[in-house]
């Protein structure tokens, strides 16, 4: 019966995830552009954005995993 709902939780794309995860994705990206901003003085763009963005995605994947790549991007924008 749990594997049952493990495959369930698999099929979950970002918007089937819980609110509080959904937030701890946006602490997630608030931190990570925190970071860049005080290592480069300014917001990332263009390609360190996408790696950021990318960054993040592994950790949606990992809860979510039909979620795509353009979906956390849209999201990090």
């Amino acid at each position: 019966m749990g594997n049952r709902k493990r495959l369930k939780r698999a099929d979950r794309t970002y918007k089937d995830l819980k609110q509080k995860q959904k937030a701890k994705i946006a602490d997630c990206m608030f931190e990570k552009t925190c970071d860049y901003y005080r290592e480069h003085d300014k917001l990332p763009e263009g390609e360190d954005s996408e790696k950021i963005a990318g960054q993040i995605y592994q950790r949606v994947k990992g809860i979510a995993e039909k979620a795509s790549f353009d979906e956390v991007y849209r999201l990090y924008l």
